[in-house]
């Protein structure tokens, strides 16, 4: 909690007496670390946490409920079966320099991705992408403030006429579906997906439905589709913080193409060259933070694609 840290999901925590609170144990040990978000599982790390023989839900609930409440996390999870385990998920925003500010963001977004050229559509879909905890959420309401200021259009779906749709994350087929129907019957999409660049975010989608569908998905998609953000945060060379990462993907004729072909592979090729039509690759982009002194060449190398761009 100390250390920038902004999402703690604690995942198949099997739990027993707490004394000292396991929770607790896991979180602080992650939160040394030093990253942006952690995953903790059982037996994991140097916090191992044996199963008791006999638990009841009773019994453990007023502890988890407490430290949820303390931790200010959003909602807590109880499944039971064989085993009964709980997971705890919320959302922790550090008010230090560690995070990037809303406004950073917006400047960023207008300065280098050219905003307007990835919303400036009546209908289609904008995927915003990245590991949890990269700040997609936050990018996509820089969006819809952008949208906000420059356009006269309703953003809250329970108005009418629904013009725009705002989806936290496009999870699977059915909602892949809903999205791309929105789309093509003539709504502006936005959402988010946990993927890490343009290339595994559209095989992300195709792959989601069955093999038999593969071409109509895919003719879908090429159709619907008109930009990817892709994001990550990165650990600043002087240590003050994080700066942000981007890979961007604006779709024209010749990536539509490309995708309803199902030549996925070629799409980094594509990234990587076209920066005068507003694409950017993601090493790219880490070269440019080198350059300018913003991040190491070390860190760059950890979060590159091509690591024969960088040297360790």
């Amino acid at each position: 909690m100390q250390e920038n840290t902004t999402d703690i999901p604690i995942d198949n925590l099997h739990t027993e007496n707490p004394e000292p609170a396991p929770e607790e144990r896991i979180a602080e040990s992650r939160a040394k670390r030093l990253p942006s978000d952690f995953i903790g599982k059982t037996g994991e790390g140097t916090c191992r946490i044996q199963p008791p023989e006999k638990i009841t839900v009773e019994s453990c609930l007023d502890k988890i409920l407490v430290f949820a409440r303390n931790k200010n996390a959003t909602d807590v999870h109880i499944a039971v079966g064989s085993r009964i385990f709980f997971r705890i998920s919320g959302i922790l925003k550090a008010q230090t320099e560690g995070t990037v500010s809303e406004e950073q963001l917006q400047k960023t977004i207008r300065s280098v991705l050219d905003a307007e050229k990835l919303i400036n559509w009546s209908q289609g879909m904008v995927l915003v992408t990245g590991p949890i905890g990269c700040g997609k959420t936050t990018t996509l309401s820089v969006l819809c403030e952008i949208i906000n200021q420059t356009r006269r259009e309703h953003i809250i779906s329970i108005e009418q006429p629904i013009e725009f749709v705002f989806i936290s994350e496009l999870r699977d087929a059915a909602m892949i579906q809903l999205a791309a129907t929105a789309a093509e019957t003539g709504h502006l999409v936005l959402g988010t997906m946990n993927t890490n660049d343009a290339a595994q975010t559209i095989l992300r989608l195709v792959n989601s439905f069955p093999s038999s569908d593969r071409s109509l998905v895919q003719n879908m998609i090429s159709e619907s589709l008109r930009g990817i953000i892709c994001q990550q945060l990165i650990p600043r060379k002087d240590g003050k913080g994080v700066v942000a990462a981007f890979e961007v993907l604006l779709v024209n004729t010749a990536v539509s193409n490309l995708i309803r072909k199902g030549s996925i592979d070629q799409l980094v090729r594509i990234i990587s060259t076209g920066s005068a039509e507003g694409r950017i690759s993601m090493d790219n982009y880490l070269l440019n933070l080198v350059s300018k002194g913003k991040i190491s060449s070390e860190t760059a190398y950890l979060k590159a694609f091509d690591k024969a761009l960088f040297k360790k």
